[in-house]
């Protein structure tokens, strides 16, 4: 299932930031319109929605007010259908359907 749309989804760099294990520090370097955004709203849904990460322990900088509106909107927009999604996936025990 693709609830993001063809449009949004990551290409291989950006998957391999996505999936990074967090072990080490990740820099992500990338000029404009380059889908930085993307990548770390996804990664932030990854770690809620995959590795059971409370969503206060992630936090996301930016440089402005706008990039920061920008992240809060898509991880909203995003978030909501990919954790309806996963409730109603019988795969996920019920910990997670609960959350």
């Amino acid at each position: 299932m693709q609830l993001l749309g063809e449009r949004r989804r990551p290409n291989p760099e950006q998957q391999a930031c996505i999936v990074d294990d967090g072990a080490s520090p990740l820099l992500i370097v990338a000029g404009p319109g380059s889908g930085k955004t993307t990548v770390l709203v996804l990664r932030a849904l990854r770690h809620v929605v995959v590795d059971r990460m409370a969503p206060e322990h992630i936090m996301i900088t930016t440089f402005t007010r706008k990039a920061a509106k920008e992240i809060r909107t898509r991880l909203i927009e995003w978030g909501i259908p990919i954790l309806e999604a996963a409730a109603r996936d019988p795969n996920i025990d019920a910990e997670l359907r609960a959350s």
